[in-house]
C-alpha cells in the first residue's frame, strides 16, 4: 500500500510538471494531502476490500 501511495504521488507530481503546472500549486498540495489522508485511513482501518 505504501508503494501504491508513493507511486501515485509521483505520478500526480510528474503529470503536473509535464503539463505546464495547469493546476495551482496550493490546489495540487491539497489534492495530495487528501489522498495521503485517505490512504492512511484505509491502512489503519484494515479494510482493503474497496482499495483500488
Amino acid at each position: 500500500m505504501v508503494n501504491f501511495a508513493a507511486y501515485g504521488f509521483l505520478g500526480v507530481l510528474t503529470d503536473w510538471l509535464e503539463n505546464d503546472q495547469q493546476v495551482e500549486l496550493d490546489d495540487l498540495i491539497q489534492i495530495i494531502q487528501l489522498n495521503v489522508h485517505a490512504v492512511r485511513e484505509k491502512a489503519f482501518s484494515g479494510d482493503f476490500s474497496n482499495f483500488a
